[in-house]
């Protein structure tokens, strides 16, 4: 039955229209993966899988449509029963419930009526507490029906109604919600920050920092900035396990969960960070080891990275690369961060060689997900992205490593050494010469601790076994010979 779907007019023209088809079976279980989400997020997800992967489609399929009969959104019920009547005509939930669409679309237009005039008549009383709530209550309901540019509008405008730092950031995170469903990501980060410079006690800011982190690196994912996001990850504290509802909305449920930050962290961690740097911030990093730990096979392939085991790494990501390929967030990204990990791997593994042959490395690290398993390509790709420092010998088939003429830097280093002595010894001239010319600062008692300079058998006229008689005049500096004397040392 799968490859009859693989083969169908659906896929074909899935593929067609560049989208990757994940033929394999993931590892997941779907009902398993699908109670983790509530609300749009577990939809969306569902969507991606039935329509990127074959063998998942049909069931997917099904129970997208029966949440979304649950809901109020009309338009994603009528995209996704299409989508399945391309696939399978005769399937009975392929077929659109009109009757449902037509009353679930009068009672969405009632409701909205409703609410505006509900609105309308707080404004009229002018009571600021019961504004802000209908506001509230009308941008919920857009964002239930899935209108999430009148849900944005609708939620800003309780901004001027709010009168505590609690309900300032209450809203805010409701915009965060928007703005993440509409894949607003610049203004995602926008609003994390107004939330951060709120006046907030240490046990709100502990209840807010993890969700607002866990935003923005989802956001820095989705602009592919990996750096970035693996430091939002692992900023996400370990409370983020404990799903709690703040603001009305339970995020770990609703947007992404504490398994979504643990691949996502570490996948990004182990692309953009070399070994001491994941060792002491992601493995050793107590608030995030937790959260790692809901992942074991993340936690393993960071571990044999650390260990420069970098086969076994790369097998692991491998082995969970269907999972990936039908993630909501991560479909876009995981070939480019495997890219980056098996760059980092090659590196590291060819550092130890002066010369090695490419049927060596192919037999290192095989893959058939870089340049249709030819290292060849991979390899001139690396080398011209400056990630690989070496040359490329195509007659013979070999990776050669730059030798550097070591003479270079010995010489280089013994420049380097005399002007360090130089530049001493003139210092030291410099201060001889000052003492002498009696430049110093006098002691407490008043001495002028030049004398130590003099002989103990030295004349009142300040005659001295000093190699620059400078004294003179009753023991007073001469002017002339100061500054001959500085003349002499320069």
């Amino acid at each position: 039955m799968a490859s009859d779907l693989e083969n169908s007019l659906f896929f074909t023209e899935q593929a067609a229209s560049g989208k990757r088809i994940v033929r394999d079976l993931p590892k997941l279980d779907l009902e398993s993966y699908a109670n983790n989400y509530d609300g749009p997020t577990k939809i969306m997800r569902l969507q991606v899988i039935a329509t990127t992967c074959p063998p998942l489609a049909l069931e997917a399929f099904r129970m997208a449509i029966t949440e979304l009969m649950k809901g109020k959104d009309v338009q994603s019920y009528m995209e996704v029963a299409a989508e399945f009547q391309k696939l399978v005509p005769n399937e009975p939930l392929a077929q659109i419930n009109t009757n449902w669409v037509s009353q679930q679309a009068q009672r969405n237009s009632t409701e909205t009526n409703r609410l505006e005039h509900e609105l309308k008549t707080y404004k009229n009383n002018l009571i600021k507490e019961s504004i802000r709530m209908g506001q509230e209550d009308i941008g919920r309901h857009f964002f239930e029906i899935a209108d999430y540019t009148n849900a944005f509008k609708a939620l800003s405008r309780m901004r001027e109604y709010c009168t505590t730092s609690k309900q300032i950031a209450q809203m805010t995170l409701k915009l965060l919600r928007v703005c993440i469903f509409s894949q607003n990501w610049t203004v995602v980060h926008s609003y994390q920050q107004k939330v951060l410079t709120l006046q907030m006690t240490d046990e709100e800011k502990a209840k807010y920092d993890p969700i607002l982190a866990a935003c923005a690196g989802l956001a820095h994912l989705k602009q592919d900035h990996y750096l970035e996001a693996a430091t939002s990850f692992l900023s996400v504290h370990h409370s983020f396990i404990t799903p709690e509802p703040q603001a009305g909305i339970n995020f770990q449920r609703e947007v992404i969960s504490p398994n979504d930050v643990a691949v996502y962290g570490g996948l990004c961690a182990l692309a953009v960070m070399d070994r001491d740097t994941l060792q002491r911030r992601v493995l050793e990093n107590t608030a995030f080891r937790p959260i790692l730990e809901t992942e074991p096979h993340i936690r393993r392939a960071l571990t044999m990275f650390c260990s420069s085991k970098y086969s076994g790494c790369l097998n692991i990501l491998e082995s969970y690369m269907a999972d990936y390929l039908i993630d909501l967030h991560l479909q876009d990204h995981f070939v480019k961060l495997y890219r980056l990990v098996r760059a980092k791997c090659i590196v590291q593994w060819c550092s130890a060689f002066s010369k090695v042959t490419f049927a060596e490395i192919e037999k290192a690290f095989p893959s058939k997900l870089v340049d249709g398993g030819k290292i060849q390509g991979e390899l001139e790709r690396m080398v011209m992205n400056g990630q690989l420092d070496a040359r490329i010998d195509l007659v013979d088939k070999l990776l050669v490593s730059p030798n550097p003429d070591q003479r270079i830097s010995v010489i280089q280093d013994t420049l380097k050494m005399a002007k360090d002595h130089e530049k001493a010894l003139r210092l030291r001239l410099h201060k001889i010469n000052l003492q002498a010319a009696g430049l110093i600062v006098k002691g407490q008692n008043g001495n002028n601790n030049s004398n130590m300079y003099e002989s103990s058998g030295g004349d009142a006229g300040g005659n001295s076994d000093f190699p620059f008689n400078l004294r003179g005049n009753g023991g007073r500096p001469k002017r002339g010979n100061m500054l001959g004397g500085f003349h002499t040392m320069v």
